[in-house]
């Protein structure tokens, strides 16, 4: 799973090539076109499993869940242009917030839920669940924030002035220890043990944040960031995996890495929004300090996560 995120991160540097020749409608057409071949090869080269569980999708659930996170984001994106105590900012995110509720609620007493949040009541589900919400809004959050940082013009007063091909190749560090520290993640567990292997990459992470806070007047800066952000996640996301697996029976394993996947995309929903309006002053221009409280919120978040690891190894 890591090496995929750092290779996605390469995907950063494809505008900066495709939009000097065409316009930004290819940015969302190749990669429609790419969905759509995986899908094809998915569908022809992957062979079905002859287990068959039984159970149906719950369309009813999965309404709610969309419903809520999309009312909570919503809310989020434009509580600083209604403002924050408006009418129409706090029932979004008031109704949001109880759309989910009535939701795990539903899936709690369903026979057939969408998401199995009885394996909540675990502490090795919970647990890794707030981590990788954490660690979601993060990751995706610093594939929004960054380049943007970068790309700011010089009438900004901060950030790189770059390009927008220059802008993503400063991201490239981020991908380097995916691909290649995450293969041996597994290794540093089995000598160190699962907790503190992912104590160690949810603090890496959050020194990466913590680092682009304090230090962020050179391209470099950025770049030893984004550099101890993936060594972070390289280390994490794997180890995170195993505490999860190991917490339930084998029979559980797959709805809840299942459940952990999911918990980690609206992490990244959520977070993505909620750093783009922290980073915006009242204008909706980016701020020197919104970008200086983005990355301090994002390092908390990291290590927060470290606080709510497992103790089950």
């Amino acid at each position: 799973m890591t090496a995929t995120i750092g290779i996605g991160a390469v995907g950063i540097i494809l505008p900066g090539l495709l939009l000097p020749g065409l316009s930004w409608h290819w940015l969302f057409w190749i990669p429609l076109v790419i969905t759509l071949v995986t899908l094809a090869g998915t569908w022809s080269l992957v062979r079905e499993s002859p287990v068959r569980p039984g159970g149906r999708i719950n369309w009813l659930a999965a309404v709610l869940l969309v419903a809520g996170v999309t009312a909570v984001v919503l809310g989020i994106s434009e509580g600083g242009t209604w403002g924050w105590s408006s009418g129409g900012t706090l029932g979004l995110l008031i109704g949001g917030a109880a759309v989910c509720a009535i939701w795990c609620g539903a899936e709690a007493a369903s026979g057939n839920p969408l998401i199995n949040v009885r394996l909540m009541r675990l502490r090795g589900v919970w647990t890794t669940n707030v981590v990788a919400f954490l660690f979601g809004a993060g990751l995706y959050a610093a594939f929004a924030v960054y380049p943007i940082f970068a790309q700011l013009p010089e009438s900004a007063g901060f950030g790189y002035h770059a390009s927008i091909l220059a802008g993503g190749l400063y991201c490239l560090p981020m991908s380097i220890p995916s691909i290649i520290v995450s293969p041996f993640a597994g290794r540093l567990a089995a000598r160190i043990g699962a907790t503190a292997a992912l104590v160690l990459g949810t603090l890496t992470t959050a020194a990466g944040f913590g680092y682009m806070a304090l230090w962020n007047g050179h391209p470099y800066d950025m770049m030893i960031s984004l550099g101890l952000m993936g060594l972070g996640f390289s280390i994490a996301f794997p180890t995170l995996l195993t505490v999860c697996v190991h917490s339930v029976p084998a029979e559980n394993v797959a709805e809840t890495t299942g459940m952990n996947t999911v918990v980690r995309m609206i992490g990244g929903a959520i977070g993505t929004q909620a750093a783009a309006t922290v980073i915006s002053g009242r204008d909706g221009l980016p701020t020197r300090d919104g970008f200086t409280a983005a990355f301090l919120i994002l390092a908390a978040f990291a290590a927060v996560a470290a606080k709510f690891v497992s103790t089950r190894d």
